[in-house]
């Protein structure tokens, strides 16, 4: 599938990296920006809206044709789609990715934590 052109958004997807620091407390952060283009939708519909209930309204729909994300792998990553790639932290984060066909489903959520 060819994602329409017109509708391609530039976003940046921030790997989440987790380490230890002297103590042996946990530290998340964030990796270096990776650039994609994608098509952003909000999320909708009645499975949905029953799976998120009032948290539909913080959730986006993402189409992706690429080699970058990875099912399975990229779940907890970050998307920089409203603030600067080089923001402390993304302003959305990865809660799904599902393969459909020659491209992939993204569902993101708005991370205001």
């Amino acid at each position: 599938m060819r994602l329409n052109p017109r509708q391609l958004r530039t976003v940046y997807l921030r790997r989440r990296l987790n380490g230890t620091d002297e103590e042996g407390n946990v530290i998340t952060g964030y990796g270096e920006p990776i650039e994609l283009q994608m098509v952003i939708q909000p999320a909708g519909g009645q499975v949905n809206a029953q799976t998120y209930g009032q948290r539909l309204a913080y959730i986006k729909t993402c189409l992706y044709v690429g080699n970058e994300i990875k099912e399975g792998k990229d779940e907890t990553s970050g998307i920089c789609v409203d603030v600067d790639k080089d923001a402390k932290k993304p302003d959305y984060k990865i809660n799904a990715i599902r393969t459909w066909s020659d491209h992939l489903i993204v569902m993101i959520e708005r991370d205001d934590a």
